[in-house]
């Protein structure tokens, strides 16, 4: 990649060399810090930057880098979050010394964002709106890094409505190349950006998660059809989970003359059984583990076999979980969403840890009274990729000139208020809000003892 005017770009001001410039960033990583099945985890992540300034220091002592960032979604969405109240994924972050992280939707909602003493990037987003507690995050932040100045901006879906929603990245742009950034980095959660907004802010390298569905059957070269269209450097973070995969960019940078020129390596490492770790994030993880084992590890219930499960689709798991809501909350139909469910059910015991893993937002029970006609609408819903997002379970047919007691997440009622099929809810009457939804089906597991995953057809 080279950048888009490489005669007035900043890293001319570096001087005449070569330099080396190493970003290693995860992203999507939903709160699952601990080491996966003994292996993995942030330990591994820590492991990996440090061994690549290692590498790097030793061919380029006094004109290389590395940063270590995360894309979003790290901070909340797992059983050892939701269960610390926020605190287990603050405190592997912060030992693992992220250099800034960008508020992500998960990360919004974690209580312990206080104590978290990583700078935190605003995403210019209006989704912040239904969180008036978390703490301020700054628009950008200029990091100093060897001989690298390297300013930081973020993005994150629902941009504002109201106003231009790329006024604030084009004002923070300025700012930073006015504080003397050589380049421009930005962490984007939301990969439906007009990009060719950001080439003429001389934005260099863009983070930003992504689905294999958006990249389509050859993310390679989706990639970098999109380096050649914009001019900056796409690194996606595609397919993450219970941090298993870690993104690593290699820059070689060679100034000469006035000019800078960037070869960019980008790559996905996934992680393997038995990943060397570092042996301080291990001991941190060992402790945290040691805090939630008493709880995590009672025995809940009993799986005659396996619970399936894919993020964003009708399955097993999911049918288990909207019963489940169903029957605690007396309602006549219950509606979930597939994105919720975050985690299958193995054949075995089944322990409150897997259930956390399974639904590891702390989202509470709302209820509310429906039309049938809005409750069919609803449940026939498809995405514009024809993805169907609603899980669905009731005790009786539905009449359309009927009204019913519907039982939901407050999630959706409240923060997926604006998104379709969920803005139907906003036409419910009589609306209350009360026990936990994880509650709600570990009674209902404890109430059957053994579950057969084939009385959970989706």
């Amino acid at each position: 990649f080279s950048t888009a005017s490489a005669k007035e770009h900043p890293l001319k001001s570096l001087g005449d060399g070569d330099y080396v410039l190493a970003i290693v960033y995860t992203g999507g990583v939903s709160g699952s810090v601990l080491p996966y099945r003994g292996s993995g985890g942030l330990p591994t992540v820590r492991l990996i930057r440090d061994s690549l300034e290692n590498e790097i220091r030793q061919a380029a002592p006094d004109t290389s880098a590395v940063l270590l960032l995360d894309v979003g979604d790290g901070l909340w969405g797992s059983g050892e979050a939701l269960v610390t109240k926020g605190y287990a994924p603050v405190r592997m972050y912060k030992a693992v010394r992220y250099d800034a992280i960008l508020l992500g939707n998960l990360d919004a909602a974690n209580p312990a964002l206080d104590a978290l003493e990583i700078p935190l990037i605003d995403g210019n987003s209006d989704f912040y709106k239904k969180y008036p507690a978390i703490p301020e995050a700054i628009p950008g932040i200029l990091l100093e890094r060897g001989p690298f100045k390297i300013g930081i901006m973020g993005a994150l879906f629902t941009a504002p409505k109201d106003k231009d929603p790329y006024e604030f990245h084009r004002k923070e742009a300025r700012r930073l190349r006015d504080a003397g950034a050589h380049l421009l980095i930005l962490m984007a959660h939301d990969a439906e950006r007009d990009w060719s907004e950001y080439k003429k802010m001389g934005i260099d390298i863009i983070l930003y998660q992504a689905t294999n569905r958006q990249l389509g059957d050859k993310p390679q070269e989706a990639i970098e059809s999109l380096t050649r269209k914009f001019g900056i450097a796409f690194a996606p973070m595609i397919g993450v989970n219970k941090a298993t995969k870690a993104g690593i960019i290699s820059s070689f940078i060679r100034i000469k003359a006035g000019k800078g020129n960037i070869r960019l390596r980008a790559q996905q490492v996934r992680f393997p059984k038995g990943a060397p770790q570092d042996s301080h994030i291990v001991e941190v993880a060992r402790s945290i583990e040691k805090e939630l084992s008493e709880k995590m590890d009672v025995q809940v219930g009993e799986s005659s076999g396996k619970f399936s499960w894919a993020l964003g689709f009708p399955t097993q798991t999911g049918k288990l979980a909207v019963e489940g809501l169903r029957e605690k909350s007396g309602a006549s139909v219950a509606l979930l969403n597939t994105s919720g469910i975050r985690d299958g059910l193995d054949t075995g015991p089944i322990r409150m840890k897997h259930l956390v893993d399974m639904m590891p937002f702390g989202n509470r029970i709302t209820t509310l009274d429906m039309p049938g006609e809005t409750l069919l609408k609803i449940r026939a819903w498809r995405a514009p990729n024809g993805a169907m997002p609603v899980l669905w379970a009731s005790n009786a047919e539905i009449d359309t000139k009927a009204y019913y007691r519907v039982a939901t997440s407050d999630y959706l009622v409240e923060t997926e208020s604006s998104s379709p099929p969920w803005s139907f809810l906003q036409e419910g009457k009589n609306v209350h809000t009360a026990d936990y939804l994880l509650d709600a089906v570990e009674q209902y597991i404890q109430i059957r003892r053994v579950l057969d995953p084939k009385d959970f057809q989706p």
